[in-house]
């Protein structure tokens, strides 16, 4: 089975720019699932987008948890791919096994 290598960040404490690297520099193992590592790769994209968007700047450096100094759709849309990663919701089980959900969802 592949080490998927992820430590989940404070949100109490981690900034949302840091929150962010996190999950984007998660490596995906080589004997990874094809469907769980696109499903990956389009969710780390999409992240990366949605944070560089200019909309996310006064919020970058804010913790996780604090109520964001700007609210807009593209913060929501950060926040809510960030919390429904395929990452840390499915870990190792998906790395390896074909998802019986797709990308976005809570189930395993």
């Amino acid at each position: 089975m592949p080490n998927v290598n992820f430590t989940p960040s404070n949100p109490n404490t981690t900034t949302r720019e840091n929150f962010t690297n996190n999950i984007l520099n998660v490596q995906i193992p080589s004997d990874a699932a094809q469907d769980w590592a696109d499903a990956v790769r389009h969710q780390q994209g999409l992240y990366k987008a949605l944070y560089e968007h200019e909309a996310m700047a006064p919020n970058r450096q804010q913790t996780f948890m604090t109520s964001a100094n700007q609210k807009s759709a593209v913060y929501h849309c950060w926040d809510f791919v960030g919390t429904d990663n395929p990452i840390p919701i499915h870990g190792r089980l998906q790395a390896t096994e074909k998802s019986k959900t797709g990308p976005g969802t809570r189930g395993i």
